[in-house]
């Protein structure tokens, strides 16, 4: 289950020595200070602009999450065993790690393939037992590894929201969940999250609208006039479209020296399914992907994308630090499901790609009495159809 990640959290790094023990390397010098720069701020060798973990959290969530973090002192375990958990032993080997909500352990070099990104929810259990326990979850990361590898990992710990990469059409660059390159996850996230208000969230109601959707890299809360996506009911089903715009307006889309921003600029979107209607993924028994690309590079003015399951058009008519958009779906057909049985009339609603809703007698030979919207009247995607119930004999 996730939750939203708003305020600040109580996080420790643990630099990891590794002596004695065969595949490790020794970790660059001041790596304390090394992994501090990292945390704190890190700026880019060629812009100077800061790419530390703190400041990418402070950017996507817009001020909204923030890392209360300590760097301590590097732990050193030597002659490790082969089915020993230097995670674990590291943790255990640092006298405060039971203050903190979270825990990070930065692997140094190696040849063994040892410290690989990894987060683990759950509270640590320490050996001799410590009170009191604050730990919620850990994870780790090499030292040197790419910030979005890190960021990724502390996502997971705090926010319990799942990798994405493991879709056939996943998001890629388009959101830091899927591809970890430190680009700006997408407002479907940051939905999940708690970053977006929800006046920001436009659903549409059917029939023609237009949108002026602000890039979701930029700040907010949006400007008056203007959300950040639009949500569009998937007919018959849980799924819904999700239609943002995206620029390189920072640091994190547009990318720096050694890091790939977003693939294109322009209008994206996306498809989610709830996991108990998932798609194809990758590895079967690998993490569920919520998100599909349905427009692997983002439309631009004049540009159109109809999806096929819905019949919604979107089409781009300018930019504006962001895009004004429409979106068009036609209305359905209310289906006429009088005198039928509740169950019977339940499945063809939906299979219309309306909800019902029932009012009046339930019961398992209850038959509808009457309904609204009248059958043969149009309604957008995802209407509510109310069903009145009757327990007597059918006329």
């Amino acid at each position: 289950m996730t939750r939203p990640w708003i305020g600040s959290v109580k996080y420790l790094f643990i630099p990891l020595v590794v002596e004695g023990t065969a595949g490790y390397h020794p970790p660059p010098a001041n790596y304390r200070e090394f992994v501090q720069r990292r945390v704190f701020f890190d700026p880019d060798a060629q812009t100077n602009e800061d790419r530390s973990l703190m400041s990418y959290i402070a950017s996507i969530s817009y001020g909204r999450a923030s890392i209360d973090a300590t760097v301590s002192r590097p732990i050193t375990l030597t002659n490790l065993r082969s089915d020993d958990n230097p995670t674990i032993l590291a943790i255990n080997a640092h006298p405060n790690a039971h203050e903190f909500e979270y825990l990070a352990v930065v692997y140094p070099p190696n040849s063994l393939g040892a410290g690989g990104g990894m987060a683990q929810p759950g509270s640590i259990e320490f050996d001799p037992p410590r009170t009191p326990n604050r730990t919620r979850a850990r994870s780790r990361f090499l030292f040197d590894e790419r910030i979005g590898a890190w960021a990724m990992e502390i996502l997971h710990n705090v926010t319990d929201i799942g990798d994405y990469y493991n879709g056939v059409l996943h998001p890629g660059r388009f959101d830091e969940m899927a591809d970890s390159v430190a680009t700006h996850p997408s407002s479907y996230t940051k939905i999940v999250a708690g970053w977006l208000d929800p006046f920001e969230v436009a659903t549409h109601p059917g029939g023609r609208h237009r949108y002026t959707l602000h890039a979701i890299g930029l700040p907010h809360p949006s400007p008056a006039g203007r959300v950040a996506c639009v949500k569009v009911q998937t007919l018959g089903s849980e799924r819904y479209l999700i239609i943002e715009a995206r620029l390189k307006s920072d640091r994190w889309d547009r990318g720096f020296s050694g890091s790939k921003g977003i693939k294109s600029e322009g209008v994206v979107v996306y498809e989610f399914s709830p996991e108990t209607n998932p798609w194809p993924r990758v590895h079967p028994n690998g993490p569920w992907p919520p998100l599909e690309l349905r427009t692997p590079t983002a439309l631009t003015e004049g540009q159109s994308f109809t999806h096929a399951d819905t019949g919604t058009t979107i089409t781009v008519f300018a930019a504006v630090a962001g895009f004004v958009i429409e979106v068009t779906t036609d209305d359905i057909t209310v289906p006429d499901v009088r005198e039928l049985r509740a169950t019977v009339a339940a499945a063809r609603i939906r299979a219309a790609g309306l909800q019902p809703k029932f009012i009046g007698t339930p019961g398992s030979q209850a038959w509808v009495r009457s309904q609204s919207p009248k059958a043969g009247t149009g309604a957008p995607p995802g209407s509510i159809v109310t069903l009145n119930l009757s327990s007597g004999p059918i006329p």
